[in-house]
């Protein structure tokens, strides 16, 4: 990502998250809506998304799981909405801690 971007605003349009994220517009599109709950990007009075810092994180986030680490939609799905089999999965594609799996309860 371009840290340029983010240091000029936290208010950007899907054209300046789609260059910044090298994400396609119209996935960016279809990622809101399969991850409505976690990716809600504000509108304008005239519809246009406006995304701050923290929807670009997710949207980094999202892709990571996607493209990088292999889930499908639904798994992601599942991983973000706290509905995975395993609890700290979500600490290994960020890298926050070190992981350790074990069962949710």
């Amino acid at each position: 990502m371009n840290e340029r971007f983010m240091a000029a605003t936290a208010d950007f349009s899907i054209g300046d998250v789609s260059r910044m994220c090298d994400i396609p517009a119209h996935t960016i599109r279809y990622w809101e809506r399969e991850f409505k709950s976690y990716l809600a990007p504000p509108r304008t009075r005239g519809y246009q998304r406006r995304y701050a810092d923290h929807d670009i994180k997710k949207l980094i986030r999202i892709k990571k799981l996607l493209w990088d680490d292999g889930f499908t939609i639904a798994g992601a799905r599942r991983l973000l909405g706290g509905k995975s089999i395993f609890t700290l999965v979500n600490n290994a594609t960020t890298g926050d801690e070190p992981v350790t799996l074990q069962a949710a309860g």
